[in-house]
């Protein structure tokens, strides 16, 4: 292979943001006027997913130069950017990637590193870590190429992509790094074992604070040296003394404490599984499942009532981050049954 800078990754995934740049399944970086409707429907796995790419792509072609607006899945990115510099033809998934890469830490993250989606042995979606906590990906169909947090998204492996860098790992983050306090808002307790971004947001604060959370730093996993600082700021402030985030600590830590409002009246009976099936399953409790799934940002597409893939594939995101939460979800297997049901409608 040959050899790139970390920078030129870098700057290439940067400017197919900048661009509005679209996702469109196993494309590799097509422009301008190879773009139309028919080669997105000819590329695409489904009608659906060719009609969210292409209502994407009429958009951007409004707020963008439509000649500069490349089409990328989430391997293809990379690989347009490899293709161009000295690699053509050169072609991987994000499994493949990963296991190319060496497996890092999250926390030895460095510009130019890769990151992934990770569920039952494989990986299915990957991602350009930019550095300062920020990643470049071909999102999705509703998304194209953006620019996203790192924590706010689904990540789970790490790797060094050493096999393609000239100048394997990137410079050396500063030994110290500079943190400041962010607003944050809880409307429940957090405290040892809990595992959801609000953790990050009390750690990044304790860190502003000068408190020691060891080399994981912010993971949002409330461990035993986030448990520590937390007690030592509740001695500080005179409050009771359990380790526990909640209405009298959250206040002492940079964030505001909100009461949870009202469960709704009731929820509407769920009268059979809904799934993926043949014939495609139809009604309002598919539509009702859909509009849930939007509200929870899970991404359904289109909402008409039929469970399709669309609507499978944003099933099975949403049970993977409620099991990452530690919530018991039952299987992550994209058919909405009791348990899945009930927390659709938190």
């Amino acid at each position: 292979m040959q050899k790139i800078a970390r920078q030129t990754m870098i700057d290439f995934v940067k400017q197919e943001a900048a661009r509005g740049s679209i996702y469109v399944w196993g494309a590799q970086g097509q422009r301008g006027g190879q773009i139309t409707e028919d080669w997105i429907r000819k590329m695409e796995t489904s009608a659906t997913n060719a009609n969210r790419a292409i209502s994407l792509w009429k958009k951007n072609k409004g707020k963008y130069d439509p000649n500069m607006i490349g089409a990328f899945d989430c391997s293809g990115l990379i690989g347009a950017c490899l293709n161009a510099n000295g690699n053509a033809g050169f072609d991987d998934t994000a499994d493949g990637y990963r296991n190319r890469c060496v497996s890092i830490d999250k926390g030895a993250l460095q510009a130019g590193d890769l990151v992934f989606e990770y569920s039952n042995g494989k990986s299915g979606h990957v991602g350009v870590y930019i550095g300062d906590g920020k990643v470049i990906e071909a999102r999705g169909r509703d998304y194209g190429v953006v620019e996203t947090d790192l924590n706010a998204r689904n990540w789970k492996k790490y790797g060094r992509p050493d096999f393609m860098y000239t100048d394997g790992n990137a410079p050396a983050a500063p030994s110290e790094p500079t943190y400041t306090k962010k607003a944050f808002t809880l409307d429940h307790v957090v405290k040892k074992g809990s595992k959801e971004a609000a953790v990050g947001s009390i750690q990044n604060n304790l860190l502003a604070m000068g408190y020691d959370l060891g080399s994981t730093g912010i993971d949002n996993n409330f461990g035993t040296k986030t448990d520590a600082a937390v007690r030592d700021v509740q001695k500080n402030g005179g409050v009771k003394i359990d380790g526990q985030v909640g209405k009298n600590t959250t206040p002492l830590l940079g964030g505001t404490w909100t009461e949870k409002s009202a469960p709704a009246a009731s929820i509407p009976a769920l009268t059979r599984n809904l799934k993926l099936a043949s014939p495609m399953m139809r009604g309002d409790d598919v539509r009702q499942a859909q509009e849930r799934l939007e509200k929870h940002l899970a991404q359904p597409g289109r909402i008409d009532g039929v469970f399709g893939n669309s609507t499978k594939e944003a099933v099975i995101r949403f049970q993977q981050a409620r099991k990452n939460e530690g919530r018991d979800i039952g299987e992550v297997d994209g058919v909405i049954g009791p348990k899945t049901w009930a927390i659709l409608w938190e």
